[in-house]
């Protein structure tokens, strides 16, 4: 029985699911604070997606590994392994940054909270006063930023994976010639 594993190295194995695992703390982190964000529904919401996500990229992964292998020739046999490597090395970014970019999106969401205010009177007036701090909430969105940065990182990776660089046309000349 193929593994995944043969197919790709640790990292890519575990990348997709230290996004996820990732994505889910955020939105455990957004139930756990004091006042959930304004979003709380819809960040939990992207944590069950990612969730699924998740799930359906093992499942593809799982897939690919296990599809029945043809009877030929041990040329087309190494030609039929590298295909299964660049599938599974482009599901793997593919799905880790799509994962990240909802990770992005939840913690943009959870800086979102709704303001508290606290009536004060000083010298004669009243005048509302907000009485939360938005400080734990605002690294939220240098998460967000890094965790946007690193899922468009993921993607182009996986985009040069499905269109590799193209080779050199000196010896395809030449021989035409």
């Amino acid at each position: 029985v193929r593994e995944v594993h043969r197919y790709l190295p640790n990292r890519m194995v575990y990348l997709p699911r230290i996004s996820a695992v990732l994505a889910v703390a955020l939105v455990v982190t957004d139930q756990l604070l004091a006042q959930p964000s304004l979003h709380a529904t819809t960040v939990l919401v992207l944590g069950v997606l990612t969730t699924i996500a998740l799930a359906v990229t093992e499942a593809a992964q799982r897939g690919i590994a296990l599809r029945s292998r043809p009877t030929v020739g041990p040329d087309l046999r190494a030609a039929d392994e590298a295909i299964r490597r660049m599938a599974s090395w482009s599901v793997a970014y593919g799905a880790s940054g799509l994962i990240t970019l909802i990770a992005s999106i939840e913690a943009f969401l959870i800086t979102d909270q709704v303001p508290t205010y606290v009536t004060s009177h000083l010298a004669g007036s009243y005048s509302r006063v907000m009485a939360t701090s938005l400080f734990p909430r605002n690294l939220f969105v240098w998460l967000g930023v890094a965790l946007f940065v690193w899922s468009v990182g993921l993607a182009v990776q996986a985009g040069k994976m499905v269109r590799p660089e193209p080779r050199s046309l000196g010896r395809a000349t030449a021989e035409l010639a």
